[in-house]
């Protein structure tokens, strides 16, 4: 795209303040062209992209493994995003998921914890745990 398209679609989604989850692949995703943010740059083309108001807020593996918070994010707009972020995985895969890190260390020694618990994941001794069984009743 033409850098000033890019410019403009970034400018038009500032004022949405909602989660949008997308794949890192998506051909939407405009945040990781060159030039843009390093901080939505994921290794892993399948990797899901948290974002609002024009902003990457939260990187995942596909699975929800892995985990990367944008550093300085308040710990409500984490919570949102984690909230998205499940809501994304759970629509096309039913089952119980484990976040094992959070920045590259231990998901249940993390500074963000608190916030990932907010947003329903249990701590386990393997990670933070969402346990689909809980929303089936």
């Amino acid at each position: 795209a033409h850098p000033d398209a890019v410019e403009q679609l970034r400018s038009a989604a500032t004022g949405d303040t909602s989660m949008v989850v997308m794949s890192a692949a998506d051909p939407a995703n405009i945040w990781s062209v060159a030039g843009g943010d390093s901080f939505a740059r994921p290794r892993n083309a399948r990797a899901l992209l948290v974002t609002r108001g024009g902003q990457v807020v939260l990187t995942s593996d596909p699975w929800g493994r892995a985990v990367a918070v944008r550093p300085e994010t308040s710990v409500d707009e984490i919570t949102q995003a984690v909230g998205a972020l499940l809501a994304h995985i759970r629509a096309r895969r039913p089952r119980d998921l484990t976040i094992e890190s959070i920045d590259g260390a231990r998901a249940s020694t993390s500074p963000h914890a608190e916030a990932f618990r907010a947003a329903g994941l249990r701590l386990t001794s393997r990670g933070l745990r969402y346990y689909a069984s809980f929303e089936r009743g």
